[in-house]
């Protein structure tokens, strides 16, 4: 028995690794299975209508993917219109950020002698001195950024591979779960089958959950930032809202940059808190009404545990660990949960309570 557990353990610990250097590389695969996750139901749907699934997956892609250019056509024009007059105002933006800090500037020369010049010529001097030790950290960025940058390029060259994967994943959906269940032994395929619909459930809700409450989010975000006059008011209403995907990264990015630079276009205290009560407001109902309601209480995750698992996918898988932290934290805690009641059933535990 504890042999056969040993092998087990050894055999997913070989996956984990196999995945960890295969990472880079799976990235269209994980993409497309997502979506084809996300779409499966429907397609089960349709299919059941008579209608044959490689068909429907194939009009499925096609009307998900006119809605998305659509949505582009008519979103993009405007974030860049945005953006246009953002930069043309950056000039003014410039010469009142530095009529607003001029009286701190003016306490810092009456605290300091010699005032703000000479502190500054202290940071170019203690730049000098430490700049073969500034270079280094500055050199491993660049690398890391041209890196970056290279990998990027690659994912957009791999862009091409999802739709053609999702549209197979998609049309042999129901045939690869019949055969994964022909191979499960059938004295554990009752408890097996369990297990992945109760996985299947948390999923669910997660997924489609959050998209959806992402989607309420930005809407929020962008009339409350809309009403308040805030500069490239759409940008941060959608990095707000789906950037809600990465727990706490979306929110703070979003409301920080709609604070700046509302306080650099108004020069109002007043206006940039109201911004950030928009803000607020919109996370103390995601996280009271939209969120229990929409998603529920199947994936209620302790805060720091999101965090850390945020983090450890993060410096792990990059951008995609992020975005797979907490749907994988949640499927782990299925298990967990299973396994604390089979060890509590367990002859081992169950013989400990009696002899006590």
């Amino acid at each position: 028995m504890r042999k056969r557990w040993l092998v087990v353990s050894a055999v997913i610990i070989g996956i984990v690794v196999f995945f960890f250097l295969i990472r880079a590389v799976l990235l269209p695969l994980v993409v497309s299975f997502a979506l084809a996750y996300l779409l499966d139901p429907i397609v089960d749907y349709i299919s059941k209508r008579r209608i044959p699934r490689p068909v429907a997956a194939l009009g499925l892609m096609a009307l998900a993917a006119c809605i998305l250019i659509a949505i582009f056509v008519l979103l993009l024009p405007t974030i860049i219109q945005q953006v246009r007059i953002v930069i043309a105002e950056m000039p003014t933006y410039s010469a009142s950020f530095m009529s607003f800090v001029k009286p701190s500037i003016a306490r810092i020369d009456k605290v300091f002698p010699g005032g703000i010049d000479a502190l500054m010529a202290r940071g170019i001097e203690a730049a000098k001195a430490n700049a073969p030790k500034l270079l280094s950290p500055l050199a491993a960025f660049l690398a890391t950024t041209f890196s970056s940058v290279v990998n990027f390029i690659l994912g957009l060259l791999n862009i091409i591979l999802i739709p053609v994967m999702t549209y197979y994943f998609l049309s042999g959906m129901k045939k690869v779960k019949s055969t994964v269940n022909g191979l499960i032994p059938p004295r554990y395929r009752a408890t097996v089958n369990e297990q992945m619909h109760e996985i299947d459930r948390v999923l669910s809700a997660f997924v489609r959950g959050q998209l959806t409450v992402c989607t309420i989010l930005a809407l929020l975000y962008g009339i409350g930032l809309s009403l308040l006059g805030v500069p490239m008011a759409l940008f941060w209403a959608l990095l707000g809202g789906y950037g809600n995907l990465i727990p706490y990264v979306g929110t703070l990015s979003s409301s920080c940059g709609a604070m700046l630079f509302t306080l650099l276009q108004y020069h109002d205290l007043r206006r940039t808190m109201l911004v950030g009560s928009v803000f607020i407001l919109a996370h103390i109902l995601e996280g009271s009404i939209i969120s229990p309601r929409i998603v529920g209480e199947s994936v209620g995750l302790n805060p720091v545990v999101i965090m850390a698992a945020v983090v450890v996918g993060g410096s792990l898988f990059g951008l995609i660990g992020m975005l797979l932290a907490v749907p994988t934290v949640a499927v782990a805690v299925v298990f967990i949960k299973s396994g604390h009641q089979w060890y509590l059933l367990s002859d081992y535990y169950q013989t400990d309570r009696k002899a006590e």
